[in-house]
């Protein structure tokens, strides 16, 4: 849900941007995950499906098969939607099949990894419980420390801190 409204609020600086098109994928680029992932016990896993092809595929497959029993749904904007889905994670190695190619498809994959990494960092700093402590352990997510500041007002910064 954040990240389409996020993307939503990015159109709204950028008019240019396909509005439809873009929420639109942002509300359905992780359809897959409900193939790709199966809760046991109290953790999510892997399915076989989500390890062999991966969550956009999935994803993807879900919206085609969705799209193909609407009568009359145009088929740019089914191929369009295809790209979104399929480029999300936006490189290679982060497990997209393609690259995004669109200016919606890579303003959706920044806006999911700006939604991904600042839930990552509140995260790590609802879990700090020491108020003295400054930083955070490593987070291999992130791949640094993440500064804790317990501000209470923007004076509350001194220097050498």
């Amino acid at each position: 849900m954040n990240v389409s409204v996020l993307c939503d609020a990015v159109c709204s600086l950028f008019p240019q941007i396909n509005r439809d098109l873009l929420v639109t994928a942002a509300l359905l680029h992780d359809i897959g995950k409900l193939d790709a992932y199966e809760v046991r016990g109290a953790v999510f896993e892997q399915t076989e499906a989500g390890k062999l092809i991966g969550e956009p595929v999935l994803s993807e497959r879900r919206l085609s098969a969705a799209i193909v029993e609407i009568p009359g749904f145009p088929p740019k904007y089914h191929l369009l939607l295809s790209h979104l889905v399929l480029s999300h994670h936006g490189e290679f190695e982060f497990g997209a099949p393609i690259l995004p190619s669109s200016l919606e498809a890579l303003v959706l994959h920044h806006v999911d990894n700006l939604e991904a990494k600042t839930n990552g960092v509140l995260s790590i700093m609802k879990k700090e419980e020491d108020p003295e402590r400054v930083w955070s352990e490593y987070s291999r997510l992130l791949e640094r420390s993440i500064y804790l500041p317990r501000l209470e007002t923007e004076g509350d910064i001194r220097e050498g801190d």
